[in-house]
C-alpha cells in the first residue's frame, strides 16, 4: 500500500476521494465508509494532523456505534 510504504501524500490523496464516493454512494454509517474514516485518520496521523486524525477518529467510532445499536435492535425486532 501507499500508507505502508510512506508515500502518505498519495495515500492521504486517494483516501480522501475513497472517503468522498462512499459517502455519497453508500452513506456516513455504512461499514465500508467508517473503515475509510479510520484508514484516512492513520494516514492524516503519520502526517502530523494529530486533531484531524482525532475528530476523523472519534467520528467513525461514533459512527460504528450507532451501527452496532442499530443492528442489534433490528434483530431484537426480528
Amino acid at each position: 500500500t501507499l500508507y505502508g510504504l510512506g508515500d502518505f501524500a498519495q495515500a492521504r490523496e486517494l483516501q480522501e476521494q475513497t472517503l468522498a464516493t462512499c459517502r455519497r454512494v453508500l452513506g456516513d454509517d455504512h461499514p465500508v465508509t467508517l473503515d475509510s474514516m479510520t484508514n484516512l485518520s492513520a494516514t492524516l496521523g503519520a502526517q502530523g494532523h494529530d486533531r484531524k486524525a482525532r475528530r476523523l477518529r472519534a467520528r467513525a467510532e461514533r459512527g460504528a456505534s450507532r451501527t452496532r445499536l442499530q443492528t442489534r435492535l433490528q434483530r431484537g425486532s426480528s
